[in-house]
């Protein structure tokens, strides 16, 4: 190619071809892919892609999950972001309708899932999505418009916390941004307890945050909602990150599993990939947390916990042992790829 710049339809069928051919050890994507997308793509860039249910989303070319979606394996795919999370999503609104809080809602990749199988199920509930990065957050509105699901979504522009009221600025950028304190900032706490007091909910059906490290903060500022009874209690998908968590002494022993534990939650590690990977799978993989495969580098993977659980049942999910909780095509496939095959 000599200088000139790639084009998107080579990277394209390179990126079906070392899909394929992944080497073992070897991130093909973010060593050969991602720069080349670097080359012809710019963060003021914005797409537009749509899903088998019929949500449209627009997203700006800012993030690594841009650079997936790009690169997806299906034209027309069933998820814009973690396969098994967008499914488990799905599954704990059809288990128990009701309101929803996102956490980290973004461009609203999980949320307007959300909101779409709460009027699919003809609930009157609301999905409240906490993003203090106002750009993503005006785009998640724009989405949430651009599917009729305005009046489904209620965004704020607070941080989720322990306690209401302390000022918090952000660190790092885009999606991998965290919250740090700092009393001349611009951006307040709120409790999840007291965000769904003012809105008048009292029936939640999920809690999903991903709000780089700050998770058990957020739950800790939950107790109203988990206290309740196994037939009430939200479903919870929560990330977990060996930069922000000390697992060494095992995934039970963390604190913010320990939370979940003390409020009689069941808690998994939850299979999935963070990408835009069709895996072929329509009932997502769960792994005690006594049995997760935890080596490698520094990474994050969401845990999946429940009171009820019957919504663990076979039909819903698959238990496996001894895995990774991260589907990676360059890693052990041993470790790292399905164990099941339950295709759609």
């Amino acid at each position: 190619m000599g200088n000139s710049k790639p084009n998107f339809a080579y990277i394209q069928e390179l990126s079906q071809w070392l899909d394929l051919n992944p080497c073992l050890d070897f991130d093909a994507r973010k060593n050969i892919l991602y720069p080349l997308l670097d080359q012809i793509f710019c963060e003021t860039d914005k797409f537009n892609i749509q899903l088998q249910n019929g949500l449209n989303f627009e997203f700006l070319y800012r993030s690594n999950i841009a650079k997936e979606i790009l690169l997806r394996d299906l034209q027309i795919p069933n998820h814009i972001w973690e396969p098994m999370t967008t499914r488990s999503v799905e599954l704990a609104i059809r288990h128990r309708p009701g309101s929803v809080v996102v956490g980290g809602a973004y461009f609203g990749d999980h949320a307007l899932i959300a909101a779409h199988e709460l009027r699919e199920s003809k609930s009157p509930g609301l999905v409240i999505c906490v993003e203090p990065n106002h750009e993503q957050r005006a785009i998640l509105e724009d989405n949430a418009t651009l599917n009729n699901l305005s009046t489904s979504i209620l965004s704020l522009d607070s941080v989720l916390w322990s306690s209401s009221g302390l000022k918090f600025s952000l660190a790092a950028s885009d999606s991998h941004a965290a919250v740090i304190s700092d009393e001349k900032a611009q951006y307040l706490s709120q409790t999840i307890d007291a965000i769904l007091a003012h809105q008048n909910i009292s029936d939640v059906s999920l809690i999903l945050i991903d709000i780089e490290g700050s998770e058990e903060m957020a739950l800790r500022g939950a107790s109203s909602v988990l206290s309740a009874p196994p037939d009430r209690a939200p479903i919870i998908i929560s990330e977990i990150h060996k930069n922000y968590v000390d697992w060494s002494a095992g995934l039970a022993e963390t604190s913010i599993v320990q939370c979940l534990l003390d409020y009689d939650y069941s808690v998994f590690a939850l299979r999935d990939s963070q990408s835009n990977w069709s895996l072929g799978l329509n009932v997502p993989e769960i792994i005690p947390l006594d049995r997760v495969y935890l080596e490698g580098p520094p990474h994050g993977f969401n845990l999946i916990a429940a009171k009820d659980t019957s919504f663990f049942e076979v039909n819903n999910f698959r238990i496996v042992h001894d895995v990774s909780p991260k589907y990676l095509r360059h890693r052990d496939p041993a470790l790292h790829l399905p164990l099941t095959q339950c295709l759609d």
